[in-house]
């Protein structure tokens, strides 16, 4: 019985504002397809993954929407300098997850000194984008598989992310696969083939 195989090719970097020789995904030819995305920050050794995520819809307007959410203060906010070097120094929780502030009168409130947090985290921001044509369920099984592998790695590669994300992982009920992952950049801590 052959195992199915699905090659993983990630593109990049993108950003959103674009600018630095590097395309705004809101603009980018690759921005109208479908597939996984990571969201990773440069270091000398190659790009640190902070986030996985998969999309049906098309990849600029999923990273509109996290625009939005990372704009209004959704989203963990970090101190940028201490996060472009891999380092998480928690400034604001969010509004969503066990540690979340459910008060958006909180946010509002803090805003004036979140506001340059916010601008230069999304300078900050870099995304990889892997179109693939599949099912859904394909897709959350090479994004869970992707986030888990990263959860498990010691040291920096899994203090990086952020817990409380739900990922579907494969089940029981379904036959394994395998994702041949692909990338010109130096994903650091990505395999380059992943069990799904």
């Amino acid at each position: 019985m052959s195992v199915q195989t699905i090659t993983v090719e990630f593109v990049g970097p993108f950003s959103w504002f674009g600018g630095n020789d590097i395309s705004s995904i809101l603009e980018a030819e690759a921005g109208k397809m479908s597939g996984v995305y990571l969201w990773t920050v440069q270091l000398d050794e190659g790009e640190l993954v902070y986030y996985v995520g998969e999309t049906g819809r098309s990849f600029a307007q999923r990273m509109l929407e996290h625009f939005r959410e990372h704009m209004s203060g959704g989203y963990h906010l970090y101190e940028p300098h201490e996060f472009g070097h891999g380092r998480k120094v928690l400034l604001w929780p969010g509004r969503y997850g066990p540690d979340r502030e459910p008060s958006l009168s909180v946010f509002i409130q803090r805003f004036r000194d979140l506001a340059s947090v916010i601008v230069d985290l999304a300078e900050l921001y870099r995304f990889y984008v892997a179109p693939l044509e599949c099912e859904k369920r394909l897709r959350e099984r090479v994004e869970a598989g992707l986030a888990n592998h990263l959860y498990e790695q010691s040291g920096m590669i899994g203090e990086f992310q952020d817990r409380g994300i739900i990922y579907r992982a494969r089940k029981d009920t379904e036959e394994a696969a395998q994702a041949l992952i692909q990338c010109r950049a130096n994903l650091i801590g990505v395999p380059k083939l992943l069990w799904i």
